[in-house]
């Protein structure tokens, strides 16, 4: 393995036992550690879940001018050091405590840190101790993964306490582990992975349990510590049925291919001791296939019993609870004699009520009354004086009209043509005959 944009000095520098460098070159030993770490997580153990640490890695980053690399255990031991690997049999320890599991990623990077443990056990060509490491990088991001798919397959659908019971396989299917990792040993990591430091499943040696927050109400009257008996026997019937229901696929798969057969047979006409053979093991074939459908239903109603019995343990469990809510509620409101004491009291205080309101209606309306007819009074004596003073100021306006009038046809009396004048006795006359009396305001 050669990186061509790197010079042969460094390359050099790289392949060489560069432990002396620690003391005398600092920054070209840290370096060298970062390269092959970089290499180590970008390249080789890129989206694996389980570094095999041994001869094996060495060949798998030798060079065949340089040979293997002579300081690999640095960078492993560096890994090991900040948590990025672990060793699989710390990983895998189970412990039923909550509390280590909370705190178990903190408890192991501290204790992977303060470990004087190396990779290195000689040196001599196979230097690296061979050991197994868990790629707790990859392994959380998949887990992640594997945990999103799991609530849209699992958690979503679930609508009781049966959907929430798998055996390991089947689980593995639902979940899409064959497709996104590359052996059972790393769905084994996977899964360690959620139960110790997710805790979103609980597992034994062939069941799996989810127990989510999001399916907590199904979990509510069931531990969700351990896997229990009753797990398993869900478990052992889920099981059996997926395996009747390949069995049954399988079966029809071979009739169908020994139909064919059959139908060769007797299209080229082959020997007849070979039609009756291949007759014949089609019809055991249909015989078992028909055994196989009996049993898959008899399986399928032990499921439907199964489903049915958790549903009456969730409906009388809600009865339960209703009884309680029914039995509190009750007890608040006392019997049947307080109740209609209540009421009668209630009535008694409302034509209480009642009565007080119509005396202080009685009383107030009279007030008003009066208060309104002497404010009535004094709105029509208003109302006759504002009357008076409109007629006479009618009037007055009546006369100023009537003596312009007059002056106007004084005015044109004088300027006729003829040049006749109007005594000024007749005009006086005029104006006085139509003068009327002042008056007085």
């Amino acid at each position: 393995m050669r990186d061509v944009t790197l010079s042969k000095s460094r390359l050099t520098s790289l392949y060489s036992d560069f432990r002396r460098l620690k003391d005398l070159n600092p920054e070209g030993y840290e370096a060298n550690v970062r390269y092959w770490r970089q290499v180590l997580l970008d390249e080789v153990l890129d989206d694996k879940l389980i570094c095999h640490c041994g001869n094996d890695l060495l060949e798998e980053l030798s060079d065949k001018e340089l040979g293997p690399p002579k300081c690999l255990d640095a960078a492993l031991d560096s890994l090991i050091s900040d948590g990025s690997l672990i060793a699989s049999e710390r990983f895998k320890r189970n412990n039923n405590s909550k509390i280590f599991k909370a705190f178990s990623w903190t408890i192991d990077y501290v204790l992977a840190s303060r470990s004087r443990a190396t990779t290195r056990i000689s040196e001599g060509g196979n230097y690296l101790r061979d050991s197994e490491y868990i790629i707790l990088p990859t392994t959380k991001r998949k887990s992640l993964q594997a945990k999103q798919r799991m609530i849209s397959s699992i958690c979503r659908k679930a609508v009781r306490y049966s959907d929430l019971v798998f055996p390991r396989s089947e689980f593995c299917k639902i979940v899409g582990m064959e497709e996104h990792l590359q052996n059972w040993r790393e769905f084994e990591v996977v899964l360690t992975y959620l139960e110790m430091y997710m805790g979103v499943i609980i597992t034994d040696s062939n069941t799996v349990k989810v127990c989510t927050e999001d399916v907590a109400p199904l979990l509510a009257k069931f531990d969700t510590s351990f896997i229990s008996e009753n797990d398993k026997n869900i478990a052992s019937v889920k099981k059996t049925y997926s395996m009747l229901q390949s069995q049954v696929s399988m079966l029809e798969v071979r009739i169908h291919e020994r139909k064919q057969v059959l139908a060769d047979c007797i299209q080229y006409d082959k020997p007849k001791d070979i039609q009756r053979l291949n007759l014949r093991a089609k019809k055991l074939l249909e015989e078992n296939l028909s055994t196989a459908c009996k049993n898959l239903q008899n399986i399928e109603a032990l499921k439907s019993d199964i489903e049915m019995s958790l549903d009456n343990v969730t409906l009388k469990n809600t009865l339960l609870a209703s009884r309680e809510v029914m039995a509190n509620v009750s007890a608040q409101l006392g019997n049947t004699a307080g109740v209609e004491k209540l009421l009668d009291e209630i009535s008694l205080e409302r034509l209480k009520n009642e009565e007080i309101s119509d005396l202080l209606v009685g009383k107030l309306d009279n007030q008003n009354d009066e208060q309104l007819n002497e404010e009535l009074e004094k709105l029509d004596a208003e109302v006759q004086r504002e009357q008076q003073i409109t007629r006479e100021f009618s009037k007055l306006k009546i006369r100023a009209d009537r003596d312009i009038k007059s002056e106007e046809a004084v005015r044109a009396a004088r300027e006729k043509p003829s040049g006749e004048v109007v005594p000024e006795t007749e005009t006086s006359a005029t104006e006085t005959k139509n003068e009327e009396p002042v008056i007085a305001t």
